[in-house]
């Protein structure tokens, strides 16, 4: 499967544009270049996100670097998909099917759907009121969806937080292996352990059930520089 890989998020509300710095998977040596989401569509920045969000569940852009500008959309991600386990894991499989549905109900009130020829020539001569119906159909079907991913990319705090195994043990997470992942494991929480929620979310989705996030307090200040680090650790996830 072809997909582009994603190392940067750019929102300009100002002048309604959506930047992504992307690479596809399929080409060696990486090549990122910078470009313009959805540049020719007629729309607003909140259908420009939600067009990125189908087309990141899809699998079409997938992140590749975790930053200050990506953290918040692969946390929303997360989010999303939490929303489709906790109701219906084959919800999402069901909103593809439907999508196709809707649109030619919707697209035979101008013309035969049954004649090809017919039917591409005028996609072709009225591409404005295609991208309206298209529009519609996915406001419609991905309402809650679009709602807990825009509120997850917007979401704030200010407090820190750290991984814990089913050890008790602190986790500093390394880097992502060929395999999986290597990680350090510490007594106490300190600086290399201590990171922000969504970057916490991020970590326990890639390293499984057996991690947990703990809100960081400040009760070992005084220590903290007196913790030694443990053994590193490499775990596959294959």
């Amino acid at each position: 499967m072809s997909y582009e890989k994603c190392k940067m998020i750019s929102i300009k509300p100002k002048s309604n544009q959506i930047f992504i710095t992307i690479a596809p998977n399929n080409v060696i040596p990486l090549s990122y270049g910078r470009c313009e989401y959805a540049p020719k569509e007629h729309c607003s920045l909140e259908d420009k996100l939600m067009y990125l969000m189908i087309s990141m569940l899809d699998g079409n852009i997938q992140i590749s670097q975790l930053n200050n500008s990506t953290i918040p959309f692969e946390y929303a991600l997360i989010k999303v998909r939490e929303h489709f386990r906790e109701n219906d894991i084959n919800e999402y499989g069901s909103k593809y099917d439907k999508i196709h549905k809707l649109y030619d109900e919707e697209l035979s009130k101008y013309v035969d759907i049954n004649n090809w020829e017919e039917c591409n020539k005028f996609c072709k001569e009225n591409k404005e009121l295609i991208n309206k119906i298209e529009r519609k159909i996915n406001k419609d079907l991905y309402k809650r969806e679009f709602e807990i991913f825009k509120k997850s990319i917007y979401e704030q705090t200010n407090d820190k937080y750290y991984l814990k195994d089913k050890y008790g043990r602190v986790i500093e997470f390394v880097r992502e292996t060929s395999r999986g992942y290597s990680f350090r494991t510490y007594a106490e929480p300190n600086n290399d352990c201590i990171i922000d929620y969504k970057l916490a979310c991020i970590r326990k989705e890639q390293m499984g059930k057996d991690y947990e996030i703990i809100k960081y307090e400040k009760v070992q200040e005084s220590n903290r520089n007196e913790v030694k680090e443990e053994d590193e650790y490499e775990e596959d996830i294959f």
